[in-house]
């Protein structure tokens, strides 16, 4: 499970970097539309200093959408 996690992981990170050059694209507000608020990202800032910032949002994101998932299957 860890070395799906990390290539999907991977993947999302390139896919942030090839978007991060293009005009109009704004990771404050993904991370809006994921529901990852500026609270959590910094904790996370915080707490993984040694690490890229896009992996820490990659994986900020990958972990919110699987809880998503988890919920919406609990409560169907």
């Amino acid at each position: 499970l860890t070395a799906e996690f990390e290539l999907i992981k991977q993947s999302l990170v390139s896919v942030l970097k090839s978007h991060e050059r293009k005009a109009g694209f704004n990771i404050q507000q993904l991370l809006y539309r994921v529901d990852i608020n500026e609270k959590q990202l910094s904790n996370s800032l915080q707490d993984n200093k040694d690490q890229e910032y896009l992996t820490i949002v990659s994986e900020l994101i990958i972990k919110r959408i699987l809880q998503k998932v988890v919920l919406r299957k609990y409560f169907k």
